[in-house]
């Protein structure tokens, strides 16, 4: 009878961790955003003043351009992400060393949605370069908890599945 209480205990433990780890690496992350238009306002001027073109960010301001960028952009706005997609998009920049607004799944529906996505990825891309050793060391890092995860997810189950 000990035996049976201990199998079934065994199995519920094991299907409890599996669902715990399979939830922890697939449930996604939502941030949401309410305010997109500061935000982008202050993402153009970071990336214009960076440009190396002088004040290219008052010639947006006086020309209309930056409010005709920042009437495109929706108002509020919601982005769900799972570990994962992090990981390979930690992947995918240790790979090129920069994201694409395709990487980011920024949207790209029309002609000004393409402007923008271009213009925050390269807000985004000038952000990390200037912080290059600090995301290098963040992304080397969620990698290597990734991997510690899995590691021990298939320990687990190569000594509790096989051995008993």
């Amino acid at each position: 009878m000990r035996k049976i209480i201990y199998l079934v205990t065994k199995i519920i433990v094991s299907l409890a961790f599996a669902f715990s780890l399979l939830l922890l690496l697939t449930s996604s992350i939502n941030m949401k955003s309410n305010n997109n238009r500061l935000y982008a306002k202050q993402l153009i001027t970071e990336v214009a003043d960076d440009s190396g073109y002088g004040n290219l960010s008052s010639l947006f301001a006086s020309s209309g351009l930056e409010d005709e960028m920042l009437n495109h952009l929706p108002k509020k706005t919601e982005v769900s992400i799972t570990p994962l997609e992090v990981y390979n998009l930690s992947s995918t920049y240790e790979k090129k060393g920069k994201f694409s607004s395709n990487d980011l799944k920024l949207p790209a529906k029309t002609s000004g949605e393409k402007f923008i996505s271009k213009y925050i990825a390269a807000g985004i891309n000038a952000g990390l370069k200037r912080n290059n050793e600090d995301v290098k060391n963040a992304m080397n890092l969620y990698q290597l908890v990734y991997y510690a995860l899995l590691l021990v997810l298939f320990w687990y189950y190569l000594v509790n599945g096989l051995l008993d």
